[in-house]
């Protein structure tokens, strides 16, 4: 008899999480109104209620107000989940699930927590995330550390740093036991190379525009549609229905300086690491065969966004490979162009100033522009982006580098430093080498360090 049991108890186990596990999709939109986006925050959210959820679709909601932008829908303010349902009006009926307060949405932390709820709540066999907010650039913010921002909060003043990105990401894929199918920004100037090495490790696939978005954002109801019609459909296919209802919203729009400037790309993150190892051979060889001035023109002349150290990926090693005399950096920024392709699943612009868009901007400042503290980013880290950099503007003072190394021995950032520096030598750097000599005769601590110099110097 308790065998019997035992096996009603287990098929009626394996029924609830196959009748739980269901649908094809939760679409999570953490919205972040809770600054002066609100007002087009609550017009996309009645958008997605012109779908609304089905049978084969969750589309859930954590909604966070703010205070003196938008008095409709009852003026209230903090931050409520929602499930949401088919309506026509122009007012939000769906129903409310969780009244939360105030909660600090900055905090990647609270991004975590909204997806584990959705997850939990909503389960399904692919997930969808779309970060909604203003996007930014490499600022340095009061943690001394270079970040990319995503959903500035008003109210507690706080933002989600890069750090935060990968650490929200590798949460959400430990939660549900795999990666997470997509993440996507609607938001400005998050398609970058960048962001996808803090994602990667957690996310397939990425949506994201390399120039700022007008206040509209998403057109949502195409977006929703394109799920809840077609769910069954491969993530890269529904991925390029974002990108393609995206452009498609704004097409033949325009203002007094012309058609609306706007892109937007989906890329495989599988295909992000051959983007950095591309990008980390060519970063050397232009080093190793003094190709500056192939370098300058693409630093000057590339595809550029609101911020104008965001280039194209692309077209830069495209003005690179055109104005180079060196063979090998042919070659490789061949590597980098076809990385770019295999990486990007649909990239699309608007208006001729955006014409050389690919899909996937990286980080390429004036020197007076230059953050140090890119060196800390996962992408740094992974290539010799910075390095070329530093060498480029003949600006790294080994002296300062040397210092730095020995405030942060004993800390996160000691490993950083000491791979900057590995690869600096490894690229011919004989003055950063002897400093590394000179600082481990006087200070033990460097010794770690003389024992890597010296198989990089050995090595060339």
């Amino acid at each position: 008899m308790r065998k019997v049991s035992a096996l009603i108890l287990i098929i009626t186990i394996l029924a609830v999480s196959s009748f739980a596990a269901s649908k094809d999709w939760t679409i999570m939109v953490f919205l972040n109104a809770d600054n002066n986006l609100e007002r087009f925050g609550i017009a996309d959210f009645n958008e997605m209620e012109t779908v609304g959820s089905t049978n084969d679709v969750n589309i859930i909601v954590q909604l966070d107000r703010a205070s003196g932008y938008d008095t409709s829908n009852g003026d209230w303010t903090g931050t409520k989940r929602y499930y949401v349902e088919k309506d026509n009006t122009s007012a939000i009926a769906s129903k409310v699930v969780m009244d939360m307060g105030e909660v600090d949405m900055g905090d990647y932390k609270e991004a975590i927590n909204f997806f584990k709820w959705g997850a939990t709540n909503y389960p399904a066999e692919r997930y969808m995330f779309v970060y909604w907010n203003h996007g930014a650039g490499w600022v340095k913010s009061n943690t001394d550390e270079v970040v990319k921002g995503i959903s500035y909060d008003d109210q507690s003043g706080n933002h989600i740093d890069s750090i935060g990105m990968k650490k929200a990401a590798d949460a959400m894929a430990a939660a549900i036991g795999r990666k997470v199918d997509i993440t996507a920004f609607d938001a400005c100037l998050m398609g970058m190379v960048e962001i996808q090495a803090q994602l990667e490790d957690s996310v397939d696939v990425l949506i994201a525009s390399e120039e700022t978005e007008p206040g509209d954002g998403w057109p949502y109801t195409p977006v929703c549609s394109a799920f809840v019609s077609n769910p069954g459909a491969s993530t890269a296919v529904l991925a390029r229905e974002v990108v393609n209802a995206y452009m498609d919203s704004y097409a033949g729009s325009s203002s007094w300086w012309g058609p609306t400037a706007c892109t937007q790309a989906a890329s495989y993150l599988s295909k992000a690491g051959r983007v950095q190892e591309a990008v980390d051979a060519l970063a050397e060889q232009i080093v190793k065969d003094q190709q500056f001035d192939a370098l300058d023109v693409a630093m000057k002349n590339a595809q550029s966004y609101a911020y104008s150290f965001y280039k194209d990926l692309y077209h830069m090693a495209e003005l690179i490979q055109d104005n180079t005399t060196s063979n090998s950096v042919k070659v490789r920024c061949n590597e980098v162009k076809d990385a770019v392709n295999a990486s990007v699943i649909e990239s699309k612009w608007q208006a001729d100033k955006m014409k050389d868009s690919h899909g996937l901007a990286i980080y390429a400042p004036k020197s007076n522009e230059y953050k140090d503290y890119y060196v800390y980013t996962e992408f740094a880290k992974k290539t010799a982006w910075d390095e070329m950099l530093s060498a480029y503007y003949g600006r790294l003072d080994a002296d300062k580098t040397i210092e730095a190394f020995a405030n942060a021995v004993g800390t996160d950032k000691e490993e950083a430093i000491a791979k900057n520096i590995e690869r600096l030598v490894a690229m011919g750097d004989d003055v950063m080498a002897n400093k590394v000599r000179e600082a481990a005769q006087e200070n033990d601590a460097f010794s770690s360090l003389l024992t890597i110099v010296n198989q990089a110097s050995m090595a060339r």
